[in-house]
Formats: structure tokens, C-alpha cells, sequence
């Protein structure tokens, strides 16, 4: 639609100011903001659309030149360096709670404050209104419901090697390499031509094949840990940059691959005894 002249110095006017506080020189930002006006208005009368769509990336790039965000092929901030190779891709398996966790002491004052208030404008109603065949009926009480106990056998034992642990907790697999001992998540390092998150997914299927069912979350990884020779044992996998992805535990009994000799189903907090304490705050944060 053709927009009015009053429109027309309205949009004039609100590029302009806004190229003039991107830039901070409004001599520079006036001869760009007017290419910008002259490219929307003839847009907006379906003239010269595809120079519109152009012309605000243009701008884009210039305005972050102009206060130093970008490098020189304007594709990464300047001073953020590129991350060091080798590239490995680790997939962190999931399982997610099985229960609600226990409130915390807030959570129990307040519901029980609340409940105490609730019951101050409660009123008590005649019995045979309520239940006005309970003298024809005998009240079916039913079986008592005992719930099943929070903690299981695997948590008074110690086993590690199920999931049938720590039912409120998120519980994250780790696995034992057969050659070197080390423990971590499946890794598998980046090869020319595939993506981070191909590497993460086989890095899994050569760790526990097809014994498993999964969700794997999202196409980005999580986040990336660059890891020194230095870990906590002076060998914690060796130099490079790791990058996770994040897998859901659906369905099926898992069994390790000939690459691996053991495996763990760890929370959070217990995966502090196989990563360094950088490594381990790095891991909490993101999953």
C-alpha cells in the first residue's frame, strides 16, 4: 500500500536517528541513512525491494566496522580467538527425573502457611448434603495406597551402573575407554566435511550402538571446553577443543561397545571425580 507523506518523514526520520546514534558521527551516518530512507521508501511502493533487503545488512556490517566488533572479513568479533584444534565432539546421554524432587524448606513453609488459610474460610457443610446416600451405601474405602519408596536398592548398594538411582536427579552416562582407562562422555574427534553434531551422534553409536533409544536435543552445540594436556590426572583426554551435544534417554537396556570397557550413570555433582574442577563447573553450567 502507498504509504502517506506524513508516513514517509515519520520513517525518514526514525532511520536517520538511529544510523546517527549507531554511528556516533552524524555527518558519515546521514549519507548512509539516506541510501537506507531511499531503498525502504521505494520498497514500500514495491520499487526497488531487493536493494531494501540488502541495504540494512550493509548497514549492519558497516556500523560494527565503524566501532571495531567485527574482523576483517566482518564474520567474528575482533580479540575472540579461533578455538584450538583438534575438534572432538562429545554427546552427554541423559536420563531425565523420574519424580518430582522434594520441595525445598521455602516450598514446604509457604504450602503449609497456605493450607493453614485455606482451612480458616472453610465451612463445614451438613453430612447429608455432602454424601446424601451414605446411610443407604457403604463407603467403598478402597485399598490403602502406600507409594514406593524415593530411594532404591541400587541407591542403598551403591551401583552406579543402572538408572534405577537417584529417581529425582538428572543422571548424565559416562564411559570407561578400553585402551587408555580414562573416563568421559562419548568422543569421537572432528573429521574435514562433517558436522559437529554427526560427530557427536556416531561418537554415541560407537559407545552403545543401537541398544538404546534417544532424542537428540537441538542442531547447536550445548558449548565448547577447551581441554590442556593438564586436566586432573595430567592426561584428562588429551589437547583440544570439545564440543557437546545433548541426547534424551528414551527406552532400552544399554550395552557398551567393544571401545569401551565400563559405564556410569552419574548426577551432576558426581561427575566431579572424572573431569578436573574447570572442566566439571563447565559441565554443570551446561547441562
Amino acid at each position: 500500500a502507498q504509504r502517506s507523506s506524513v508516513d514517509r518523514i515519520m520513517l525518514r526520520r526514525v532511520i536517520t536517528d538511529a544510523a546517527r546514534r549507531a554511528a556516533g558521527s552524524s555527518s558519515t551516518a546521514d549519507s548512509v541513512a539516506a541510501r537506507w530512507v531511499s531503498s525502504a521508501l521505494c520498497a514500500t511502493s514495491g520499487e526497488g525491494a531487493s536493494s531494501m533487503i540488502r541495504q540494512p545488512s550493509s548497514l549492519a556490517t558497516w556500523v560494527r566496522h565503524k566501532h571495531g566488533r567485527l574482523n576483517s572479513k566482518g564474520s567474528r568479533p575482533i580479540g575472540v580467538p579461533v578455538a584450538p584444534t583438534p575438534y572432538f565432539g562429545n554427546m552427554i546421554v541423559e536420563r531425565l527425573p523420574m519424580v518430582m524432587p522434594p520441595p525445598e524448606p521455602w516450598e514446604a513453609e509457604y504450602q503449609q502457611w497456605s493450607d493453614e488459610r485455606r482451612r480458616k474460610f472453610l465451612k463445614k457443610l451438613p453430612e447429608g448434603l455432602v454424601n446424601p446416600k451414605a446411610e443407604f451405601e457403604e463407603r467403598d474405602q478402597g485399598e490403602d495406597f502406600e507409594p514406593a519408596p524415593r530411594e532404591t536398592e541400587a541407591d542403598k548398594t551403591g551401583n552406579q551402573r543402572t538408572m534405577h538411582r537417584r529417581l529425582d536427579e538428572f543422571l548424565f552416562l559416562v564411559v570407561q575407554d578400553a585402551k587408555t582407562g580414562q573416563w568421559g562422555f562419548p568422543r569421537r574427534e572432528h573429521v574435514e566435511g562433517e558436522t559437529m553434531r554427526e560427530v557427536a551422534r556416531q561418537a554415541m553409536e560407537e559407545a552403545v550402538g543401537d541398544s538404546i533409544e534417544t532424542y537428540l536435543v537441538g542442531n547447536a552445540p550445548l558449548g565448547h571446553f577447551y581441554e590442556a594436556k593438564t586436566g586432573a590426572d595430567g592426561k584428562e583426554g588429551g589437547q583440544g577443543t570439545n564440543f557437546y551435544h545433548r541426547a534424551q534417554w528414551l527406552d532400552g537396556t544399554l550395552k557398551l561397545e567393544s571401545r569401551y570397557k565400563d559405564y556410569k550413570w552419574l548426577t551432576k555433582e558426581e561427575l566431579g571425580a572424572h573431569f578436573n574442577e574447570e572442566h566439571h563447573e563447565f559441565i554443570k553450567a551446561i547441562c
